[in-house]
């Protein structure tokens, strides 16, 4: 897994933040139904426009990671912060160096589904899934109908 530098320009951090009533400013009409999109996109969808928008990305990224993450996308926005984040992480700040060692020691391969339990305003918990390679679909589908059972039946 590579890590690349993404940049969020001040009209990439300005747009979102007035998407999320938080400050900056309107985008354009295209911005604004991108951000709208966005915002009704399947995980899967949502990482095929970050791919494509990966500016946007990352500052959506900043603004679900809570305060630090929107303070530093208004300094993107004004011009008094670095514009570069890396691999668009939702905080540049945490060390994901162990997560991403222990994946690779173990030999797992990160999956494309994500788990997002969503609190009044955001995610309160997000599970990323990681499986061994030779690991059968039916045993990962089975996977997720046991966790889907321990969910309804109130963790």
């Amino acid at each position: 897994m590579t890590s690349q530098n993404v940049e969020i320009t001040a009209e990439n951090a300005a747009h979102v933040l007035f998407q999320e009533r938080l400050g900056g400013w309107p985008p354009s009409t295209f911005g604004a139904k991108l951000l709208d999109l966005w915002t009704s996109a399947d995980t899967t969808n949502a990482e095929q426009l970050a791919r494509a928008f990966p500016g946007h990305a990352a500052a959506i990224a900043l603004v679900k990671s809570g305060q630090p993450g929107i303070e530093r996308l208004r300094a993107i926005a004004d011009g008094s912060s670095d514009r570069f984040v890396t691999g668009g992480s939702a905080a540049p700040s945490v060390d994901l160096s162990e997560w991403a060692n222990n994946l690779a020691t173990d030999g797992l391969e990160p999956s494309a589904n994500v788990l997002n339990i969503d609190g009044d305003d955001k995610p309160i918990v997000r599970l990323h899934m990681a499986f061994d390679p030779d690991m059968p679909e039916r045993a990962r589908q089975g996977f997720g109908l046991a966790l889907a059972q321990v969910m309804a039946d109130g963790i």
